[in-house]
């Protein structure tokens, strides 16, 4: 198992050391990070540099895709420290870095996510049965908070997907890295290419949602848990207000259901503290990750 953390160009991310403790907390090894400077420095002043592995976004070559990418895209490179293009184009970078290393089994993870588990755990399920997994908000839309790659020949592959979109001047609105996960995996959605599960029988039941369709249940029974695209953390802590005037829990309206009817609580299981959704009073679902929009990760982390 690898994990593959990317926080590229001038943003600051200091909740990028709570997300890498909660990692280690929980004895995930193979942990490899892009970024630069201040986050070197920042990783060294919390004695994590010798934990992870380093790699500084300026010592990496940039192929021909890349460069081309970088100069076709119409994505706003300007906006909140270029974040349309640095979402995107990070993928170039963990593509590059899982060939030159010939990874398999890759965990790319952002830097506003807890993780409530051993991912080593689950590769040990998936690798055999998947090529891609997606965290869907709903069915037309899936977030890249976490996925799952087999190898590094699916980054190439998911790359080759963004260059093909960005590669000719005669696209009017090149596709953001949200769009374009969720464009790739509607396209070739099969048996390998699949889903997180974001939710149970239980929950849709409970909700008065139907359950016929497993789209949002499906390898529940795999993971035996729940994973968050954004939503649920959004309704524990709301929005980053750096970006957003909004205040308090935030309904996110794309998401497939209310997630305010979500019961939510952190318990705490063998001296850790761990998120359940509660159905029903007594059922307990695991939530194996939430993405804090807030940034706020150091409030609910297990240790």
């Amino acid at each position: 198992m690898n994990i593959i953390i990317t926080q590229l160009g001038p943003k600051k991310a200091i909740y990028i050391v709570e997300c890498i403790k909660q990692l280690l907390y929980f004895n995930n090894k193979n942990i490899y990070i892009i970024s630069n400077t201040y986050h070197k420095n920042l990783l060294k002043k919390h004695n994590l540099l010798n934990k992870i592995k380093f790699f500084h976004e300026n010592d990496f070559i940039k192929d021909k895709k890349h460069i081309t990418f970088l100069n076709r895209t119409s994505l706003d490179k300007k906006w909140f420290e270029s974040f349309w293009l640095k979402t995107t184009e990070r993928f170039f970078f963990v593509n590059t870095l899982a060939e030159k290393l010939k990874l398999n089994n890759i965990f790319h993870i952002e830097t506003d996510n807890l993780i409530y588990g051993n991912l080593d755990k689950l590769t040990r399920i998936v690798e055999k049965k998947f090529n891609y997994l997606f965290t869907l908000v709903n069915k037309n839309l899936s977030y890249a908070n976490i996925l799952y790659f087999n190898s590094y020949k699916e980054t190439n592959n998911f790359v080759k997907f963004i260059y093909k979109n960005h590669n000719s001047f005669f696209f009017k609105k090149n596709l953001n890295d949200m769009e374009l996960i969720t464009a790739f995996y509607k396209k070739y959605k099969n048996k390998r290419n699949s889903t997180f599960p974001v939710s149970t029988r239980e929950i849709l039941l409970n909700n008065k949602l139907s359950i016929k369709d497993r789209t949002y249940y499906k390898n529940y029974d795999i993971f035996k848990g729940v994973f968050d695209a954004a939503p649920i953390g959004q309704i524990i802590d709301g929005l980053d207000n750096k970006i957003h005037k909004f205040k308090g829990p935030y309904i996110n309206k794309k998401y497939f259901m209310n997630s305010s009817h979500l019961d939510i609580k952190f318990l705490i299981v063998n001296k850790k503290k761990l998120p359940f959704i509660i159905v029903n009073k007594n059922l307990k679902i695991p939530i194996l990750n939430i993405h804090f929009h807030s940034k706020n990760l150091k409030k609910f982390t297990s240790y």
